[in-house]
């Protein structure tokens, strides 16, 4: 009798700790599944992808038509910060055989609405600049039409030396 209670513990424990093994590989498979799922659906712009700047591999491999505008060297940077703010996928690439290098930006196609809002946001923010820099210039000018003489009394200063 207590070798058959000792089998049977031993039959019940060897059980037990194999459920518990097939579980836990039963767990990690449901979490590797669940990895390889939200990396495609990452992939696939499903809902966690990264937005902004890529290659255009990679934009191209997202299976969706593909539009191009060109970029000025002055305006990279502004652009490629509004591009990102709005939330699309570009890629730039640069001309190699163009002395003054230009600069072409490739979106999504799905896209260019954004790229109009975005294009009408850079306009605004660029005209907004050069007129505050027209503005300082003209003061600076204004002040130095206001005070010519004392200009004038310098170089006498100095001429008397």
């Amino acid at each position: 009798m207590m070798n058959e209670e000792v089998a049977r513990e031993a039959k019940d424990k060897g059980v037990n700790a194999g459920k518990q093994t097939v579980s836990f590989v039963f767990r990690m498979i449901g979490q590797l599944s669940q990895r390889r799922l939200m990396k495609k659906m990452a992939a696939t712009r499903g809902g966690f992808g990264k937005h902004g700047k890529m290659s255009v591999k990679k934009l191209l491999r997202q299976d969706q038509q593909v539009s191009r505008i060109n970029v000025d060297e002055a305006g990279l940077k502004d652009f490629q910060k509004l591009a990102k703010s709005y939330g699309i996928d570009f890629a730039i690439v640069q001309s190699k055989h163009k002395e003054p290098p230009e600069y072409t930006c490739f979106f999504k196609a799905k896209d260019r609405e954004a790229i109009d809002n975005l294009l009408e946001d850079y306009m605004e923010r660029n005209l907004h600049q050069k007129k505050s820099v027209i503005a300082k210039i003209k003061e600076k000018l204004k002040e130095i039409a206001k005070s010519p003489h004392k200009a004038k009394e310098k170089f006498k200063e100095n001429d008397t030396r």
